[in-house]
């Protein structure tokens, strides 16, 4: 299941996380369906009795899902939206914080790595650099391989983070443990 909720752009190919600024995300799903004993009817199904599980233990209407559609011969797209980032983690079981720098601290996310400029890919700053400079700064922590969209210009991001738009990064399927994107 989790590799159907992983997150797309409705245009796209890939799947894509979009972040809001009033804090919703919305993962727009793009995956393999090219098996015949596949059934829409069937995936609508599964993941609606996945999100009224989770809205009855977290909260009516904290995740809602389109049902799916074929996206061509052999892909499936899927929009899922959650109101919030700790929703969006908690339904897919990972790890997964946008909030200000400020408040990250705040809740104990370790900000000790080394983050480069997307200005100038020379530039790094340290995670003490980050914490006492970039307070009011937003920052994504993620845990897994996704497109991203963010709100605001993206400023700087972690080894296994590709900038591909000035809003907007790929998270490395080889990235060897968490991401982070720090944005306006």
């Amino acid at each position: 299941m989790s590799v159907i909720l992983c997150g797309c752009g409705a245009d796209s190919d890939v799947t894509t996380v979009t972040i809001s600024k009033k804090g919703e995300i919305t993962s727009n799903i793009i995956e393999d369906f090219d098996k015949d004993y596949y059934s829409l009817e069937d995936l609508d199904n599964t993941i609606s009795e996945e999100v009224s599980k989770y809205n009855a233990a977290n909260g009516t209407d904290s995740v809602t899902a389109e049902k799916p559609k074929k996206k061509g011969d052999d892909k499936v797209s899927e929009k899922i939206t959650f109101a919030s980032y700790r929703d969006y983690a908690g339904f897919n079981n990972s790890q997964f914080f946008c909030g200000t720098v400020a408040d990250a601290s705040a809740s104990g996310y370790d900000l000790g790595t080394s983050l480069k400029s997307v200005k100038d890919s020379t530039k790094t700053v340290t995670g003490e650099e980050v914490i006492s400079d970039m307070q009011d700064k937003h920052i994504l922590i993620i845990d897994e391989p996704l497109h991203i969209v963010t709100y605001g210009k993206i400023l700087y991001v972690s080894d296994g983070v590709s900038v591909t738009g000035s809003k907007e990064a790929d998270i490395s399927k080889d990235m060897d443990g968490t991401g982070y994107i720090i944005f306006e």
